[in-house]
């Protein structure tokens, strides 16, 4: 049957030598429609007389960071880059603004990036930008330095939590900011199951914890001395 209808199209208007038929035969109806609905159209494309065209008729249609527009008094519109509203932006740290995604945040939901989850707001403008940092609790064991976490300390506490007791916070002459250093302030900074005391050592800068002494006996490891009243490490001659 199927050769028969070849053959009766072929003699109303084919090339004989490939048996198929012609732009001008007439097989519409047996050739089912391309879609019957919108939603068997990819994106961006709607069913119009039974073909998926160009156009869309809401913004759903259009995909990620388009909307449709549509003329006044047109059966359907086209879908250009843009959106309507924040959920329109699918990259944190974007924004809606005027129509368009943006890098920017009005609340810190809009700041879901890694290391860079508050929202910094200046004072008059219209919407902020996603930082590192507001404040130093923002920061794990840093500190916070123009909205990034950097390290320092602002007291001795933070550096205790980090490092022991036997750490103080201290400004370097060449660090940009202060910093964790080994030393103490009084006695009651060092721990209190060694019996050391907060004294001045020869070679620090800052006073260390140390164990008293009144001869070499008394100092751990052996391979310290006691001298002016402490146990200290020798100084190779």
């Amino acid at each position: 049957m199927k050769h028969l209808i070849l053959l009766a199209l072929c003699l109303w208007g084919c090339d004989p030598s490939t048996e198929e038929p012609t732009a001008d035969a007439d097989v519409s109806d047996t050739s089912p429609s391309d879609c019957s609905g919108d939603n068997q159209c990819p994106l961006g494309l709607i069913c119009d007389n039974g073909e998926c065209v160009e156009g869309c008729r809401e913004d759903r249609g259009c995909g990620p960071v388009r909307i449709c527009e549509i003329p006044d008094n047109a059966p359907y519109g086209e879908c250009v880059v843009g959106c309507r509203e924040e959920r329109g932006c699918v990259i944190f740290g974007e924004i809606c603004v005027d129509g368009q995604c943006v890098e920017g945040c009005r609340t810190n939901r809009n700041c879901i990036v890694p290391l860079q989850n508050h929202c910094n707001i200046e004072p008059e403008a219209p919407f902020g930008q996603c930082v590192a940092c507001l404040e130093d609790s923002h920061c794990l064991f840093q500190i916070c330095h123009e909205q990034a976490c950097v390290s320092g300390c602002r007291n001795d506490y933070i550096c205790r939590l980090t490092g022991g007791r036997r750490r103080i916070c201290e400004q370097l002459e060449d660090e940009p900011h202060p910093t964790c250093v080994a030393g103490c302030r009084e006695d009651s900074n060092c721990p209190e199951w060694t019996d050391e005391i907060c004294a001045d050592v020869p070679g620090h800068q800052f006073p260390q914890c140390v164990l008293p002494c009144e001869d070499n006996s008394d100092c751990r490891p052996p391979s310290q001395i006691c001298q002016d009243g402490i146990c200290i490490v020798p100084v190779a001659q």
